[in-house]
């Protein structure tokens, strides 16, 4: 071989001077007696990085037709056959590299980034894990972060692009995509400040308003997110972000409007998900339903348009439809220290199977409306502790634990909460044997009602409201009003800061609600303990609602028509999963007649004259 024409060709190729070092290493390779396999995978990678995807496969198939054991040209094969969309040869070529030399850690990185491209996000994960196991490298953690982001994992993806960021703190595609998972997360507190520390790397002056718009939309700072989305120059992106501007501010037909602004020739699934998520709150099902299937036809793994096509299908009772997709919806992460497999069968295992824990305790309570039907031997439940000593009391040979003791269970499976109920919940008419769950309550003593009196408990506020324009948040003042009467005690059931509230009551109406000395929000046994005395209760959708709910109590409960509905408040007045509740849909503007008509079903309901 003549070295110092292999050496300049090198060189050539060091500095990106592709064409150079191209027509000395074909001129070589037509007269070299020496090293042909050397040269000819400097040619492969060559072609590859001038994007010569045909020529480069070409010369690595030369190769391996001299060296059939070079894990690292079909490893490189596969990068020029994944360019040429033969996909199926790159998963050959790439497996061929891996059997060869399993301990090369970047064909498992590159066959997950193929698996990325394909968009087989498990499949992805998979390979990830493997490289990962064999080499920690920066990249390697970054790509797994993408597939676990597209496998709706945003706690592992934010763990893995943090330990990206200990090597490349300055990365300004690895700061935005931590920002995407704070966001994805609610952790708005830290990605507040995190934007603040970090925004002065983007240099993307349009990445980094859109960063902030989606910040201020998800903090409900509407009219902060307002002043980023008008400084968006693509109108793609600058009409999309309005139309969530819109929405939020519940003018439905202005959020409409702005993704008609936008060409259907750059529709996507997220645009195609938001027209079903606006029309199913104006109460368009139907086109609904059409939105969010096209949503999926365009991105067939979109778990939003498929947790939105159950959530549809729950609310009007098609459960087999509901079932199947509510399983795409977010669950927290599994602890990893957790050698479990989850059951995703349609058939009950043969063994015990731990049930996760999920969402807010009111979804936990209306899922453990199964519980009576529940073969004790076959699950052990991990729920929430302040729980956990009614939900024992009610159903002795049913096995409870806290969170902290999952370690202990000898259990293989795992299901989340909200899956067993596709076992039990298959038609309307399954609702009809659903009974309270919390039948037999734990008397603390330490308050009994006066039973002269018609005993009314009130809640008012859900501090987790979506947004200012359609919290599911009802003044107390206007609670009491209609009910006023010298035979009536108001207790309050309410949770968190509720001191200008009870001084609302007491200026305008002289009436001081009854307050226990509790802990309202982590005291929930001795509040279902209220809760069981009250004669009634007139909430709005809070975990009050679902207290009552579980006891059986009679409820009414208030939620404004502007708020999205939540799928298991179906249309009809009388609940069909707590079946002693009431539900009172209201607009606005006309509350009042909602609560006129509470005041005439308490009326009839207890022969009481208000």
């Amino acid at each position: 071989m003549d070295n110092s024409n292999f050496s300049k060709a090198l060189e050539f190729h060091k500095k990106n001077q592709l064409k150079k070092a191209i027509k000395i290493y074909l001129s070589l390779l037509s007269m070299s007696e020496g090293n042909k396999n050397q040269i000819l995978f400097l040619l492969g990678t060559a072609y590859y990085q001038s994007k010569n995807f045909k020529e480069s496969v070409n010369c690595f198939n030369n190769l391996l037709a001299i060296e059939p054991n070079n894990f690292h040209a079909y490893s490189n094969l596969a990068l020029a056959q994944k360019e040429l969309n033969q996909i199926e040869e790159a998963i050959s070529s790439y497996n061929k590299s891996i059997r060869i030399n399993p301990n090369f850690s970047h064909s498992y990185n590159n066959l997950g980034n193929l698996f990325l491209f394909i968009n087989d996000y498990k499949n992805a994960l998979i390979n990830f894990n493997k490289a990962l196991e064999t080499e920690s490298l920066p990249e390697f953690f970054f790509n797994r972060a993408k597939a676990y982001n597209k496998l709706q994992n945003p706690n592992q993806a934010l763990i893995d692009i943090e330990k990206y960021l200990l090597t490349f703190p300055e990365s300004s595609k690895a700061i935005i995509f931590k920002i995407e998972q704070l966001i994805n997360l609610n952790n708005l507190t830290t990605c507040a400040e995190y934007l603040k520390l970090s925004s002065k790397y983007i240099s993307d002056s349009e990445r980094l308003y859109e960063l902030y718009a989606r910040y201020y939309l998800a903090s409900e700072k509407l009219e902060d997110a307002k002043e980023n989305i008008i400084n968006i120059k693509n109108d793609v992106t600058k009409n999309f972000y309005y139309s969530i501007y819109f929405y939020k501010k519940n003018d439905l037909q202005a959020a409409i409007d702005k993704l008609n602004e936008i060409s259907s020739a750059d529709y996507n699934s997220n645009i195609l998900n938001n027209y079903g998520l606006i029309y199913r709150d104006m109460g368009e099902e139907q086109k609904a339903k059409d939105f969010f299937s096209l949503s999926l036809e365009h991105q067939s793994d979109s778990t939003f348009a498929k947790l939105n096509l159950g959530l549809l299908a729950l609310k009007n009772y098609k459960f087999s439809d509901g079932w199947l997709y509510y399983f795409y919806r977010f669950k927290p992460p599994l602890d990893f220290k957790l050698k479990l497999d989850e059951w995703k069968s349609d058939i009950l295992p043969n063994e015990k199977i731990l049930v996760l824990s999920e969402q807010g305790i009111g979804d936990q309570l209306l899922f453990l409306s199964t519980l009576p039907f529940i073969n004790p031997d076959n699950f052990i439940f991990v729920i929430d502790k302040r729980i956990s000593n009614i939900l024992k009391l009610n159903f002795p040979k049913i096995s409870f634990i806290s969170h902290e003791n999952i370690n202990t269970t000898e259990a293989r499976l795992y299901i989340f909460l909200g899956d067993i109920l596709k076992f039990f919940i298959k038609n309307k008419n399954d609702l009809l044997n659903i009974t309270p769950i919390f039948k037999k309550v734990i008397d603390f003593n330490f308050f009994k009602k006066d039973t002269s009196y018609l005993n009314i408990g009130l809640s008012w506020k859900s501090p987790n409201s979506k947004s200012e324009s359609q919290a599911r948040n009802i003044g107390v003042a206007n609670l009491i009003e209609p009910v006023i009467s010298n035979n009536v005690i108001f207790h309050n059931l309410q949770y968190g800061d509720i001191s200008q509230d009870i001084e609302t009551v007491r200026d305008r109406f002289d009436i001081d609600l009854l307050i226990q000395d509790i802990d309202y929000f982590n005291d929930l046994e001795k509040l279902i303990y209220i809760i069981n005395q009250m004669d009634c209760v007139i909430t709005t959708d809070n975990i009050t609602a679902h207290l009552a709910g579980a006891c059986g109590k009679q409820s009414f409960l208030l939620i404004p028509e502007s708020a999205s509905r939540i799928w298991f408040w179906h249309a009809e007045k009388k609940h069909k999963w707590y079946k002693n509740t009431q539900i009172y849909f209201f607009e606005e503007s006309k509350i009042n007649e909602s609560l006129t008509e509470i005041k005439n079903d308490i009326q009839k309901h207890f022969h009481f004259k208000l």
